[in-house]
């Protein structure tokens, strides 16, 4: 009686170890998926900051104008998720004159406004078990007023 009341628990332990398991990894895809999402909205949150913080010193990298440096900025500090000339085509530099209220400007001259943005960069979840159909969208705005030039001369865009 003991040996068939055994056998007919063989097998139990698998069915009850897959029924806890199999939301247990869910939870954990989900956590792993959410933490993605969110360290690359950081991230990229970041690059944008530093693309703002070097636009207001009006400095240039070697051979580049000025908006092109910044690019150059913002892709460093994106840790490869704007790579290329992909990722360099979804940064926008805007410009606004606080003077007239913010509306457009094409100067980068001192007392100006700068905008870097980042907008339309799609991220997939890494868990494939919450894999979509569609990629989570993330953008980032940074803005702050640049700097004088010396001699009054703004760097070339």
């Amino acid at each position: 009686m003991r040996q068939d009341a055994i056998r007919r628990e063989s097998g139990a332990e698998l069915v009850e170890f897959s029924l806890v398991m199999i939301p247990m990894f869910g939870i954990l895809f989900l956590v792993v998926d959410l933490a993605w999402m969110l360290f690359a909205r950081a991230t990229l949150q970041e690059a944008v900051r530093e693309g703002v913080r070097y636009a207001v010193t009006g400095q240039t990298m070697a051979g580049m104008g000025q908006d092109n440096s910044i690019r150059t900025v913002v892709q460093q500090y994106s840790m490869g998720l704007l790579a290329g000339s992909t990722g360099a085509s979804l940064i926008t530099i805007s410009y606004f004159d606080p003077n007239n209220n913010l509306a457009a400007a094409t100067s980068n001259a001192g007392g100006n406004v700068v905008q870097v943005s980042v907008a339309g960069l799609t991220v997939f979840p890494m868990a494939p078990l919450f894999r979509s159909k569609s990629p989570l969208s993330l953008s980032a705005v940074s803005s702050d007023v640049v700097e004088s030039s010396p001699g009054g001369i703004p760097p070339p865009r």
